[in-house]
């Protein structure tokens, strides 16, 4: 305090001062000056109110001088709103002998400043008590922070009313928390931080409490001048500016950030700053420009590409295969320089790859100037500070690489063909083949098929120069002469190296039997031409003959019954190539002779087709297949039968099918597909329609007790855990199990409903669990249980209660190991549902009374919620009553404006012991009821029922009984459905079955009609 304005008080004694007290006493200077320039309040008052002594900063800020502050009590000086708050002040301090808070002082001009004070009390060493405190001007802060409080208040206030708005703020919130950038919220007036995300706490070393009542000069003390020439910019032109600075970590180190400042206008100005760091940048930055000297002169194709899929830099040889300058390429995306199409379907998942820090490596063919090319690219990922930033794309062009391994690969494959041809001709055609395995043919072998048509064993030299006791069993005639060796077809092929086609022989075996052949044999040649070997192939006249002679019979029969039939008809050789064709309707079949289907409908289709007749061809079994063809731009579908053609011996040495078009057969099951389909979906429409309409959709109120209700909703909906719905009967358990469904991740998949107490005890778990075909009597085929249909979604028990206690441990399986088995089955069924239950009983009681088992109960109990009647929520009837006369009106084509007060104030009185089930069926008998646009409501059927009044409640029911039989005569015994009598009646259809139960009607019987 200034020694000049020190005002002393009487019989004071000096108290020893601690060491900080008398360092400032013997720098009495230091401490005049921390006190006259201090903008704190410093003072010191009695326990009236009265100022003692004032330092000269804050005298100065409220525009008095020190005198003027010292002659006049410190009520004056107060905001006159603060005066009550001002003397429980000096109750507190008198009484706990400290006090902190704020206080609100005006200053001479009139305006309000707000101070945040720490006072005590001392009572030691002077003769009265007084007070020392010091006072910290926060009305800017006050003021900024009422300024975002009613902001907060309002965007919450819009927020409750619209709930999908306060998720996508929770989202926003929880983004910029997330953030990877620093932001900062500033007062433009104070340049104080007015709200900061979690990044900005974490790169500069304070809590958000510390930065909130920090300026920016405390994080960048050069700030002053570029911030506030900023400013003063905005005023003329507003806009954005990006600046590097230099921002003071907690710690003393210094953190280099690109900061983005942008001016917001909300209620008042405020300025948004967005900070990233750019040392781990630059550093990148730089070490990326190195990479791009290294790779410049490399002779492979290098190009980097950043997460956003720019180029950032691209070497000589890249920009010289593609014909461009650099740039033409840095700085753009890669899709503006190749092919759109090939970005999207290729390069794009594999630079995503590559970005998320794999090796890809891959081929691709592309349009260059140089033409179409194939190119090899490697992609590397570049690692940064946060991981991996860049992509390292090293391409080369292996266009002639790959046409020497295409021209490599076909001349293998051309090999591999001819060996495979050999192969299977030797070991599968039934063609006897014989091989001389050197120039004299002293030694000769066959394949399967020699063998057995020369009824010689497996193995055996059968040479006609072959030791006598190798020679083979027969002989070889030509018109009925045995020829000599030296001019036997192989023999002759062998000598003169030219190949023998056509030579006919006779096979003479040793029991007479003889067979006529042709014979063909082929010189095989070394590479200088000499002979090596022969290869001769035989074919049996005789079968061919009696087998041509068969087709030709069996061809002029088809030709005779098929002659007008739309079936085509066909002959295959073993290559499966057409050797005869039927149809009226093809004008020239011959065509087709000597090709395969291929050669018409297309490699692709052919070989479909092809690979099904080579197995009737390999297993001598028919086959029925449905062929689709290709035709005129049009696809056609053959209904086709194959059978193989056999030999006498039983050999399959060809094909015969037929085949019928039945493209317009299809098409029309196609149609008839779709229009079941089209069905379905109108049903299903039409079911949602309905729940729509019977108001399965909303949930009407505002009461606390509905409130607490739908806390409890959204607390538990968003887990998986079963719910149990306590209340009574018509208080809308339905309504919120659809809200938890809805609430929930299973929100895109079934909600299922199963009222336990609508379906007998019998069938409750044939409905719950299905069951097989032939399970029991009545079961004529497989059902599906509401368990399946719920799978991946939210499963409803109604009444869960009345479950019957044989039922309740198959349940309780379900439940703890989320599989079952079907009524009648042995597979188990693995599901995944949500439970939600319901009751209007006390399932604790009926545990106690051994009627509901105990560990079911506690299975389902995870999560209860009481939903309260609704004479617990009277608040609500009003907007119940509003809601159901409007659509009740609006369903009988009425316009009812206006509910008088003494009807609603009856409404809102009554207990309504139906709760709101009971509620909307006596709005609609008032609709009904009503003629003109007031409402006409019964109030009389609000009075209290009792014996006395037995014969109105009779004749009520009996009302209620002919409203119901005159409800199933229009819609004609029809209960449920769009025109059946519950939607008539306005009711659900299980509580008009409950109804007629109870009434005694069966709608079934004529008495409808009386």
């Amino acid at each position: 305090m200034h020694p000049a304005r020190k005002r002393h008080f009487p019989d004071e004694t000096p108290v020893e001062w601690d060491p900080i007290r008398r360092a400032l006493e013997e720098n009495e200077d230091w401490y005049r000056d921390l006190v006259d320039h201090s903008q704190d309040l410093l003072c010191i008052h009695d326990l009236q109110g009265r100022f003692l002594s004032v330092n000269p900063g804050s005298a100065r800020l409220l525009g008095y001088s020190i005198e003027e502050m010292l002659q006049r009590p410190m009520r004056d000086f107060i905001d006159p709103q603060f005066r009550g708050q001002f003397d429980d002040y000096l109750r507190e301090i008198e009484r706990t002998g400290e006090s902190r808070g704020l206080m609100a002082m005006a200053t001479r001009s009139g305006e309000r400043r707000i101070w945040e004070y720490y006072n005590t009390l001392r009572t030691e060493g002077v003769a009265t008590p007084i007070v020392r405190g010091i006072a910290h001007d926060v009305t800017e802060r006050v003021r900024a922070k009422k300024a975002l409080r009613a902001t907060n208040e309002e965007l919450l206030k819009t927020l409750w009313e619209r709930e999908r708005m306060l998720r996508e703020l929770t989202l926003f919130r929880t983004l910029l928390d997330q953030s990877n950038d620093a932001i900062e919220v500033i007062d433009p007036e104070t340049l104080r931080f007015l709200d900061v995300n979690e990044k900005a706490c974490v790169e500069l070393g304070y809590s958000r409490e510390e930065l909130l009542s920090m300026k920016v000069f405390d994080v960048d003390p050069d700030s002053d001048e570029s911030l506030r020439a900023w400013l003063r910019q905005q005023s003329r032109e507003p806009g954005f500016a990006i600046m590097e600075r230099s921002h003071r970590r907690k710690d003393g180190t210094m953190l280099q950030v690109e900061v983005n400042l942008r001016r917001v206008q909300l209620n008042r100005p405020y300025i948004v700053a967005v900070s990233r760091e750019i040392a781990a940048r630059k550093r990148a930055q730089e070490r990326l420009r190195e990479f791009g000297r290294v790779v410049e002169n490399l002779e492979e194709q290098i190009a980097v590409v950043d997460q956003e899929y720019r180029y950032v830099i691209a070497n000589r040889a890249y920009l010289s295969y593609r014909g461009v300058t650099k740039e033409q390429i840095v700085g753009r995306s890669v899709p503006e320089v190749l092919n759109p199409e090939v970005f999207e379907s290729v390069v794009k998942h594999k630079l995503d790859e590559c970005l998320r820090g794999k090796v890809v490596s891959y081929e691709i063919r592309n349009s260059y100037p140089v033409g179409e090319r194939d190119i090899s690219a490697t992609y590397f990922p570049l690692e940064g500070s946060t991981g991996t930033s860049h992509a390292v794309c090293v391409l080369r062009d292996i266009t002639e690489r790959k046409r020497a391994e295409e021209a490599l690969r076909e001349s293998e494959a051309r090999e591999r063909a001819r060996a495979k041809e050999l192969e299977t001709v030797l070991e599968t055609v039934p063609v006897p083949v014989c091989i001389a395995h050197d120039a004299e043919c002293r030694r000769m072998t066959g394949n399967r098929a020699a063998y057995e048509h020369l009824h010689v064993p497996a193995g055996k030299n059968f040479s006609k120069s072959a030791a006598p006791e190798e020679r083979p069993a027969f002989r070889l005639m030509q018109d009925g002469v045995e020829i000599p060796t030296d001019l036997l077809p192989m023999q002759q092929a062998a000598a003169t190296g030219e190949p023998v086609y056509g030579r006919a022989l006779t096979i003479v075996f040793e029991d007479g039997t003889e067979r006529e052949t042709v014979t063909n044999a082929v010189p095989l040649l070394d590479e200088e031409g000499k002979t090596r070997g022969v290869v001769g192939a035989s074919i049996d006249l005789t079968e061919l003959k009696q087998t041509e002679k068969a087709l030709r019979q069996s061809e002029e029969r088809f030709r005779v019954a098929l002659k007008n039939s739309p079936i085509t008809v066909f002959n295959l050789d073993r290559d499966l190539r057409y050797t005869w064709m039927h149809n009226s309707q093809i004008p020239a079949p011959s065509a087709y002779m000597g090709k395969t289907l291929s050669e018409f409908v297309g490699r692709e289709e052919g070989e479909r087709v092809a690979e099904i007749r080579r197995r009737v061809l390999e297993t001598g079994v028919g086959a029925r297949h449905e062929v689709e063809l290709t035709q005129s731009g049009r696809k056609h579908y053959f209904d086709t039968t194959i059978e193989p053609v056999l030999d006498s011996s039983g050999a399959v040495i060809g094909l015969t099918g037929a085949s019928m078009d039945v493209t317009e057969l299809r098409e029309a099951s196609e149609a008839l597909r779709e229009a079941q389909k089209k069905l379905t979906e109108e049903k299903l429409y039409l079911e949602q329609e309905i729940d729509a309409e019977l108001g399965f959709g909303e949930i009407i109120g505002q009461s606390k007790a509905l409130q607490a209700v739908m806390k409890q909703v959204g607390k538990v909906a968003a887990s998986d855990a079963t719910v149990l719905l306590l209340g009574e009967t018509g208080t809308g358990k339905e309504l919120v199990a659809r809200a938890i469904h809805r609430l929930s991740q299973r929100v895109d998949n079934s909600f299922i409903k199963l009222n336990c107490a609508a379906i007998p005890s019998g069938l409750l778990e044939s409905e719950l669990f299905g069951n097989e075909k032939g399970a029991f009597t009545g079961a004529v085929s497989r059902k599906i249980g509401r368990l399946e249909l719920a799978d991946k979604g939210t499963l409803f028990l109604d009444e869960i209660g009345e479950i019957s206690l044989a039922l309740q441990p198959k349940l309780l399986r379900v439940l703890q190991d989320q599989e079952f088995e079907r009524l009648g089955g042995t597979q188990t069924l693995k599901v995944d549902f949500r439970l939600i239950a319901a009751t209007n009983r006390d399932l604790a009681d009926v545990v106690r009374q051994n009627e509901f088992r105990s560990d079911l109960y506690y299975r389902l109990n995870v999560f209860p919620i009481r939903l309260p009647p609704l004479r617990e929520r009277r608040e609500d009837i009003q907007l119940l009553v509003e809601h159901f006369v409007q659509k009740c009106a609006r369903r009988m084509n009425k316009s009812i404006t206006s509910i008088p007060k003494k009807t609603m104030d009856a409404l809102i009185e009554w207990e309504w012991p139906g709760n709101v089930r009971e509620l909307e069926n006596f709005i609609e008998r008032s609709v009904i009821l009503t003629q003109g646009s007031v409402l006409v409501a019964p109030l009389s059927e609000l009075a209290p029922i009792g014996t006395e009044e037995k014969s109105v409640d009779e004749s009520l029911q009996a009302a209620e009984r002919e409203h119901i039989l005159r409800a199933l005569r229009e819609s004609h015994g029809q209960i449920g459905g769009p025109k059946g009598a519950a939607m008539r009646l306005g009711l659900k259809r299980t509580t008009l079955q409950s109804k007629m139960k109870h009434f005694g009607i069966n709608p079934r019987k004529k008495p409808l009609g009386n």
